[in-house]
């Protein structure tokens, strides 16, 4: 049988583990961004760059009234009827569609009969993305809305080239589908402007300008002791507070602000015994103290319980640093502590006195006390 493994040895091999598994992540390729987050930065690019004050609600965009747009050609030509051909290529540049939409509509006008100088009043514009009309989901792949608008001189000549160009094959450089039979429509309602082409009509969209949030600590588990300095099979014996990182700052002072419920001052304590006696604040022997210190109380209530009686007095025999004493002499302060050794040592009065300090301290501690950021900042 394979011999049984300590504690410790379990808590080294586990770091082990994490350290391969972290190596493993750092040499997998990055993943790119998700569909949800591609489209939100797309659309927030959109608004970003858009004239919102030239957005106008369906209300004010009046189907009778021509566009105040210097380019539409309502302005100069108010018998002109428009066309609205659909069942384009989503991917292909707009510029690059509407160039080779140009080209189609001239070769087959031509060869119907008509007089593309006459008839032709504009260039067909493909209908694009604007604020009132950003991309979904369904549109992640689309490098615009799938149709294009031209203006044609009057009813009779919009009519001829609808029949021309309805169910014709249109080449494209398409990757998908070089090649489509075309649809058409008049426009009959007279309401594809170049706002509406452009995505500049319907409900303006609100900017909101959102700070971004802090990200919530990650509740203490044991586990995380695996992210500490580390011997062979247990904590480093050396490490002080002090030497510690700005995020295993944090998550000591997690451990310490949590790990006993009623006491969350003891983060408080380490920090202000920090200012003037770093050197006493190993990071091994605290932990080690208070989960001592746990063990204890809870013995403690047993042993109270099935006496029924109170233990008024403690031994803390080769109580080295003393701190376990100082924890049982600050939780229970109407109680005596005697704590032995065959050495003073000024840790054990370095912990006495920062206990004492927050005893008298009048103020409530909480870990709302904590300057966290300033934690995490730490190097």
């Amino acid at each position: 049988t394979l011999p049984r493994r300590t504690m410790g040895e379990k808590r080294f091999f586990r770091a082990q583990a994490v350290l391969a598994r972290r190596a493993a992540a750092a040499m997998a390729p990055p993943r790119g961004p998700s569909i949800k987050d591609r489209i939100e930065a797309f659309n927030a690019a959109l608004v970003e760059s858009a004239d919102i004050n030239a957005v106008r609600s369906w209300s004010e965009h009046d189907a009778g009234t021509a566009s105040t747009s210097a380019s539409d050609v309502r302005v100069t030509h108010p018998d002109c009827v428009k066309i609205m051909f659909g069942n384009l290529p989503i991917d292909v540049d707009p510029c690059e569609l509407a160039t080779a939409l140009d080209a189609h509509l001239k070769a087959e006008l031509t060869k119907g009969g008509v007089d593309v100088s006459t008839a032709m009043l504009d260039k067909p514009m493909v209908a694009t993305f604007g604020p009132c009309r950003p991309k979904t989901r369904r549109d992640r792949d689309r490098l615009h809305r799938g149709f294009a608008v031209c203006a044609f001189a009057n009813e009779a000549v919009a009519l001829k080239v609808h029949d021309l160009i309805r169910g014709s094959t249109f080449v494209s450089s398409s990757k998908r589908t070089p090649t489509r039979e075309l649809s058409a429509r008049l426009d009959v309602k007279r309401e594809c402007d170049e706002a509406f082409i452009r995505g500049l009509v319907g409900k303006a969209p609100v900017v909101v300008k959102t700070e971004s949030k802090k990200p919530t600590r990650a509740k203490w588990s044991m586990k995380d002791l695996d992210e500490f300095p580390m011997r062979a099979n247990c904590l480093s014996t050396h490490t002080r507070f002090s030497d510690l990182s700005g995020a295993l700052r944090v998550r000591m002072l997690e451990y310490l602000s949590t790990s006993v419920t009623t006491m969350p001052e003891l983060a408080g304590i380490i920090l202000a015994m920090e200012k003037v006696s770093p050197e006493y604040i190993r990071v091994k022997e605290v932990i080690e103290s208070v989960e001592a210190f746990k063990v204890i109380v809870a013995y403690l209530n047993t042993a109270e319980q099935s006496a029924k009686k109170r233990f008024e007095e403690f031994f803390d025999l080769a109580c080295g640093h003393g701190l376990v004493g100082v924890l049982l002499a600050y939780a229970f302060p109407q109680r005596t502590v005697r704590s032995f050794d065959w050495k003073r040592r000024k840790s054990f009065y370095a912990f006495a006195s920062a206990f004492a300090s927050m005893r008298a301290s009048s103020e409530t501690w909480s870990s709302a006390s904590i300057d966290w950021d300033e934690a995490q900042r730490f190097e």
